[in-house]
């Protein structure tokens, strides 16, 4: 798993276990600082956006580069396969060596 996916399921753990306890303390009888509820979910809302904000701008940069590939194909008169639009080959699909695997 990416660390990114890792730490978001962590966030949101860590924000259910959070709202549990506060939760079981407010029926014993024990009162959590709104102050510190309020602040621990503005931390992890920060997290969430970050963690999308993080998401959408790999997914531009990723668009961006297969854009000026095509461009770049089409200054030269080359033909624009499919694998030129999808993307093409990503660094999974090679061995150290330069092999192929399928």
């Amino acid at each position: 798993m990416k660390f990114l996916t890792i730490s978001v399921i962590l966030s949101f753990v860590a924000c259910i276990v959070f709202t549990a306890v506060c939760l079981v303390l407010g029926c014993l009888g024990y009162e959590v600082s709104d102050t510190l509820i309020q602040y621990f979910f503005i931390v992890f809302g920060v997290e969430f956006a970050s963690a999308a904000a993080i998401q959408i701008f790999k997914y531009k940069i990723k668009k961006q580069e297969t854009k000026d590939n095509i461009d770049n194909l089409k200054e030269n008169d080359l033909p624009v396969e499919h694998d030129d639009v999808i993307g093409g080959s990503s660094e999974d699909d090679y061995y150290d060596s330069g092999t192929v695997y399928g």
